[in-house]
């Protein structure tokens, strides 16, 4: 890999800090748009497992049975009685969205309630969610007047982001707050 030796005494302590990364990582976006693009078609791509339950239990299946009528079970957490758990958040991340896939389905008389599109739909929220977490990197660099493409493309390329960030987990919520 190629490296800037070129150092002036006149320039700023952050430019020598930049320098110290290879051409292609400070000078261009193009494998950060790669991961960016993969974050996506791994959330579309059918999966055979799961993570942890959690990730369906405390999240989907309580918005979804809301929404779409499906008889479901509420986990514990959320029972009237005792919950320990708020339900706001997840409505306010996946309500919406399933409720408007619920109206267009409704209204062009759609069957939406098949396994892959109420697996994918809260995937897509969650992944449009982390890309909230992209933008605030980005925005932070730039307040600090720091470089924004090596820390984006450490955050874009890491399993966190490919992984955890495009599922239903309440820490991914949290991840993008």
């Amino acid at each position: 890999m190629e490296e800037d030796s070129e150092s002036d005494s006149s320039t700023p302590a952050m430019l020598h800090r930049i320098r110290k990364y290879p051409r292609f990582v400070r000078s261009d976006l193009t494998i950060y748009w790669i991961a960016a693009v993969l974050r996506v078609v791994l959330t579309l791509l059918p999966q055979s497992g799961y993570i942890h339950p959690d990730e369906f239990f405390q999240s989907t299946e309580v918005v979804i049975g809301d929404i779409f009528n499906i008889e479901n079970s509420k986990p514990w957490e959320f029972k009237v009685s005792y919950p320990v758990r708020s339900i706001a958040p997840i409505y306010l991340v996946l309500g919406a969205p399933l409720f408007i896939l619920k109206l267009l389905a409704d209204w062009f008389q759609l069957h939406v309630t098949t396994p892959y599109i109420l697996l994918v739909v809260p995937r897509l929220v969650f992944c449009a969610l982390s890309f909230v977490t992209d933008f605030s990197i980005y925005r932070i660099c730039k307040l600090e007047g720091e470089d924004f493409r090596v820390r984006l493309l450490v955050l874009s390329t890491s399993y966190v982001m490919f992984t955890y960030a495009t599922r239903s987990f309440s820490n991914s919520i949290e991840m993008s707050l």
